[in-house]
């Protein structure tokens, strides 16, 4: 007996009148159990802060690195501390830091988190790749380089 189904949270799969989960339902006569794959979630909640945050979107560039070359990569240092980061989650940071990662957005995503949370790390922080939405792992580190950059860029942003 199926009672749950596993998907991305692309809009094939979950649009309300014709998303593939919610045919799946209406063919079976009954509610199953949506499971949003893990990473996928993540992309939905990040969509909504960008939407917020910078616009909804017409494309993939992201405007806020567009002025790459006329930014300071240098985060200014705060006066307060940006959010209150436990002891546990420091020590976790600092143990992912010394393990390899298949990918490089894993290390680099971990290395802007220890200066989010003012681990004494030194980290530089790199230009963008390619820009774009498509990967949730992808809008984390945008979301962190902008959260470092965007105090000592404002004259040039606005």
């Amino acid at each position: 007996m199926v009672i749950g189904m596993c998907f991305d949270t692309t809009a094939s799969n979950t649009g309300k009148l014709n998303g593939a989960c919610t045919l799946l339902e209406e063919a079976m006569g009954r509610n199953l159990v949506w499971m949003a794959c893990r990473h996928h979630k993540f992309e939905v909640l990040l969509v909504g802060v960008y939407s917020v945050c910078l616009g909804t979107s017409t494309g993939p560039e992201i405007l806020f690195f567009k002025k790459w070359t006329e930014m300071n990569h240098t985060p200014e240092a705060r006066s307060t501390t940006l959010i209150i980061v436990s002891d546990a989650i420091k020590a976790f940071i600092k143990c992912q830091l010394e393990v390899r990662h298949s990918r490089d957005d894993y290390l680099e995503f971990l290395l802007l988190a220890a200066q989010i949370a003012e681990l004494q790390i030194d980290v530089a922080i790199r230009k963008p790749g390619a820009r774009h939405r498509a990967r949730w792992m992808a809008k984390a580190i945008y979301a962190l380089k902008i959260e470092l950059l965007f105090t000592v860029n404002k004259t040039i942003l606005t």
